[in-house]
């Protein structure tokens, strides 16, 4: 469902959580990239797909959502292994609006919350070192990490995905004067 409200001249997606999710025609593949969006999750006891390009095998690719605590959760992976963090901060199912982040440097996995470094440590599954060639094997996908795997239960707007590493700046400006999606 599509929704203009609560703020002015915006519009902003909202998942059931069970059975819908938008999903592009094609993979976007990236080593270097930031994954922005402004997200309200509703209270939940389940990890939660906000957005990425992650095959169905739960490696490769990479992907943004929340954790079974409400902490961010966010991975990096190819065929065999990935890395994946929770975010510093939990308890962010609280139906309330904040502006998230993920982004991986070819060795570097962070989190980050309204532009700031959430802090939370990488576990490396199935690997020795944090460097590694992100493979693709799916599309890219809103309101899911893939098709209807962890479906999202909240609203979602204004994603976002840069070839880069953002800087502070650039995260400031993102995320406004006002701190409003």
């Amino acid at each position: 469902a599509v929704s203009e409200e609560p703020f002015a001249n915006t519009a902003y997606v909202t998942f059931d959580g069970s059975n819908d999710h938008i999903s592009t025609t094609s993979k976007v593949e990236l080593q270097a990239f930031t994954l922005n969006c402004w997200a309200k999750l509703a209270p939940s006891t389940a990890y939660e797909g906000i957005c990425g390009c992650m095959g169905s095998d739960g490696f490769d690719g990479y992907r943004l959502g929340f954790s079974n605590i409400g902490a961010i959760h966010c991975t990096v992976g190819d065929a065999t292994s990935y890395i994946y963090l929770n975010s510093g901060t939990a308890n962010m199912d609280n139906d309330t609006w904040r502006f998230l982040s993920t982004s991986y440097d070819g060795t570097t996995l962070k989190a980050y919350v309204a532009g700031e470094d959430d802090g939370g440590s990488m576990v490396l599954y199935n690997r020795s070192d944090s460097e590694m060639t992100i493979t693709f094997d799916d599309n890219f996908h809103i309101g899911a990490w893939t098709d209807f795997i962890s479906p999202f239960g909240g609203d979602v707007d204004e994603v976002s995905l840069y070839n880069k590493v953002l800087s502070s700046e650039e995260f400031a400006t993102l995320y406004g004067d006002d701190g409003d999606p």
